[in-house]
């Protein structure tokens, strides 16, 4: 873990609930870091595993309980329905389709063989849509 991943990560241990948040010009103060690299940041700790939840406006916090980290998987839930269905309405309005289906991105969200294989039997993906994403992951 480089030190400012460090620090954001120890600054946010003491903040447990959303009610106890830091935001992120909060955490780019205490670390001397951008917003933004305190957003890209916190985007790799969680790929790394850290649960690191968020509910904006409130900030980042760590959730002390399910029911926490069901607040912020509920609100997640919905901006990607929002998102989704942006996507779509502008891919057919100006005819472009998506460089990735809903499949293909959540094989991407999980890239490891093993959840790929419970993916591909949970939604009938083919092995050659599951190579399509792995394809686009590795650019």
């Amino acid at each position: 873990m480089i030190a400012y991943q460090k620090k954001i990560w120890r600054f946010l241990k003491d903040f447990k609930n959303p009610g106890e948040v830091l935001t992120a010009r909060q955490l780019a103060g205490l670390t001397g870091i951008s917003e933004r690299e305190v957003r890209a940041t916190i985007a790799k700790l969680r790929r790394q595993g850290y649960p690191i939840a968020s509910h904006p406006p409130y900030g980042f916090f760590i959730p002390r309980s399910a029911n926490d980290a069901g607040e912020c998987q509920a609100y997640l839930s919905s901006r990607l329905k929002d998102i989704s269905v942006t996507e779509s309405v502008l891919g057919q309005a100006f005819g472009r389709r998506t460089l990735i289906s809903g499949k293909q991105m959540a094989l991407s969200l999980f890239p490891e063989p093993g959840v790929q294989n419970m993916l591909i039997e949970a939604r009938n993906l083919s092995r050659p849509e599951v190579a399509a994403v792995l394809q686009h992951i590795k650019g």
